[in-house]
Parts: C-alpha cells; sequence; structure tokens
C-alpha cells in the first residue's frame, strides 16, 4: 500500500464539514457552527490542513502552530492564499514544552476545533513520546481558563 501524507489524506475529506449531516461534521462539530469558528491546528508544518479549512469556512479565525522552524513556509503559504481571498489566518509559534497560555494568543473567544494531522512528526523525538506530548497537550489546553469548548 503506498504511503500517503496524513496532512494531504486529512485536507482532502474537510470538505465533509460543511454538511451538518455528515459523520465527520458531526464527530468534530457536534453544534453545528452558526457564526465564527475559531479553529486551533497542531503542528501545522506547511499549513496545508489549517488553509483547507479556512478555505472552508471563509469566517473562520484560524490559528496554525507549530515549531519556529516551520514558519517561514507557513507564513509564505498564508501570503499565497491570502492574496486569493482575506482569510483569518496566523501563525503562532507553540512549543509543547513551554506553558501554553504565554504562547497562545490572548483571546476571550472559545476555540471550537482543535485539529492535527501528522502532528506527532519531530525528527528529533521518538514516535512514544510524542503521542504522550499531544495528549499532555490537549489536556493543557482544556486548562486554560475558556480556550476549548467542553
Amino acid at each position: 500500500m503506498p504511503s500517503r501524507d496524513a496532512g494531504i489524506t486529512l485536507s482532502c475529506q474537510l470538505m465533509d464539514l460543511k454538511d451538518p449531516n455528515a459523520t465527520l461534521a458531526r464527530a468534530l462539530l457536534p453544534t453545528a457552527p452558526t457564526c465564527h469558528l475559531h479553529i486551533l491546528e497542531l503542528g501545522t508544518g506547511c499549513g496545508m490542513v489549517g488553509i483547507t479549512l479556512a478555505q472552508i469556512f471563509p469566517n473562520a479565525k484560524v490559528i496554525l502552530t507549530d515549531l519556529l522552524l516551520a514558519q517561514d513556509i507557513v507564513q509564505r503559504n498564508i501570503s499565497q492564499v491570502s492574496k486569493l481571498q482575506d482569510f483569518s489566518l496566523e501563525f503562532v509559534e507553540l512549543d509543547w514544552n513551554v506553558d501554553l497560555a504565554s504562547q497562545l494568543p490572548p483571546t476571550s473567544d472559545l476555540i471550537d476545533l482543535v485539529i492535527a494531522a501528522d502532528c506527532t512528526y519531530n525528527s528529533d523525538s521518538r514516535y512514544v513520546a510524542c503521542r504522550f506530548d499531544i495528549i499532555k497537550l490537549l489536556w493543557a489546553l482544556y486548562l486554560i481558563p475558556n480556550p476549548v469548548q467542553h
């Protein structure tokens, strides 16, 4: 079986989010979005998944996060897609081993959706450690006052 990039695969499936009756939409957005979604992408890489979400939900505010080394390519991709349409896309450096509240932009808005594709990839880490890190990260996001809808 040929290998597939998780970001490409996920991006291809995200159109299902437009249909509130689709299985993916019911799983990720149990309450149909009525206005602006606030989306946080973990481990954005080149930004493909977050940019796809911004195109599907043009009124969404999408924060794409990764280590600093991803910033140049993400900013370049955001710049290219923003020439076509005005999206609310922002790159934020996010180190999972540093206090999350101090790294994320202050917001009074709840995060409606946290999404990640292939975010356990880090050539400096072991796979098991990365899986544990994402569990710790999601728990820390849950504990920050009012960031994620529970």
